[in-house]
């Protein structure tokens, strides 16, 4: 079984590589210089792309694509300081770096896992200002344009985002025959402005007593520590993670199909539920994809509840992503912290790309700027 899709191993008719044109260390170098240069611009550090570049040596292959971001970014960082919300990148490392070339469209890929530790502060300058550091890691490609005269970055994208999707697509596609629904009344996004910015007042704090069936510090405690260290079962991992960090952290029971083979058939069924047997990982989509997640807890299972405030959010809770505002979650993560001092400071673990502590106010303005239409639901699971 590889990453995507299972099957017997097969060989490749001979490859011969190509060698880089001008050598791998100038795209290398590139690279790391490209994200320097847009944290400069996203932490305010640099006011325009010029000043960012000043000082690169590989500026000429990163320059135009610098220019077409550089808006957003310093956008980005006026919003944050207006906010009281400061995003400061303090390490930054590339890992497992692969340079390739492909002749046939003059492209040069820099595959690499970005490793990077960002601080961020809320409600800075007031008395409940917060700091909290979090490291991620992103297997990213960066693609760059070899061919004489127009040599440039092209494009950044994750890992794998050019490759058919096989096993992934598999599991996030909704059950056959499931229609889109409207979402509860009760379902309510957290609230936020245009920029992604939470907007509610603090209102009543929340008690952190848990039900008797949920340990919901668990939950969070197992993602945080198996983040980094835990596989990734699918190339679109994070309800696989989450269900995970239910199940083994806060012992949330599966719903397993009847039947001694029922789980090899029945893998569109309302239920949850994951085995390593016969040979390789099987899961219910429920398991291992977002909207399917939300079917099983939500609306057929009745297993979680809404959380509508920042306020309420609770260590434990689940933090659905509607990327698209059409009512379709593409996304789930953990709540792994609480601030003690500001509604605002609720931080997240999650895998794709992998977290431990990542400011929400930090992952929603940062997909704000992508994705103007994102909403982000909270839901509690009781059961």
């Amino acid at each position: 079984m590889n990453s995507t899709a299972a099957g017997a191993w097969t060989t490749s008719a001979t490859f011969t590589p190509s060698s880089v044109p001008g050598g791998s260390q100038q795209y290398i170098e590139a690279v790391r210089q490209y994200q320097q240069a847009r944290n400069e611009l996203a932490q305010g550090d640099s006011p325009t792309v010029d000043q960012a570049l000043a000082g690169k040596t590989r500026a000429t292959l990163i320059r135009a694509s610098l220019h077409a971001e550089g808006a957003d970014l310093i956008d980005l960082a006026a919003q944050s300081s207006q906010q009281g919300f400061n995003r400061t990148s303090v390490a930054l490392t590339q890992d497992d770096v692969l340079v390739s070339f492909n002749a046939g469209t003059n492209q040069v890929t820099v595959h690499a896992n970005v490793k990077e530790t960002v601080r961020t502060t809320i409600e800075a300058g007031t008395a409940n200002e917060e700091t909290s550091d979090d490291s991620s890691v992103l297997a990213r490609a960066f693609v760059f344009d070899a061919a004489t005269g127009r040599t440039g970055l092209l494009r950044s994208q994750a890992a794998g985002a050019d490759r058919p999707e096989g096993r992934a697509g598999e599991v996030n596609a909704l059950p056959t025959g499931t229609s889109v629904p409207s979402l509860p009344g009760d379902a309510v996004p957290l609230p936020v402005d245009q920029n992604g910015y939470p907007v509610e007042t603090a209102g009543a704090r929340h008690s952190d007593t848990v039900a008797a069936a949920v340990n919901r510090p668990a939950i969070a405690t197992w993602a945080v520590n198996n983040a980094h260290s835990e596989p990734y079962d699918f190339d679109n991992d994070c309800a696989n993670f989450a269900s995970k960090a239910l199940y083994h952290g806060g012992g949330v029971k599966m719903a397993v199909p009847p039947g001694a083979l029922g789980a090899l058939t029945k893998r569109q069924d309302p239920r949850w539920w994951y085995q390593s047997w016969p040979r390789r990982y099987l899961s219910s989509y429920s398991w291992s994809a977002a909207h399917n997640f939300y079917l099983h807890f939500v609306k057929t299972r009745g297993r979680a509840s809404w959380v509508s405030s920042w306020a309420n959010v609770r260590v434990g809770d689940l933090l659905l992503i509607d990327w698209h505002g059409n009512n379709v979650f593409g996304h789930v993560s953990v709540v792994s912290k609480k601030s003690s001092k500001s509604w605002k400071g609720v931080y997240y673990a999650q895998h794709q790309p992998t977290y431990q502590w990542r400011s929400l106010v930090d992952g929603m303005t940062a997909g704000k700027k992508k994705y103007p239409k994102t909403k982000v639901y909270a839901i509690r699971v009781n059961w």
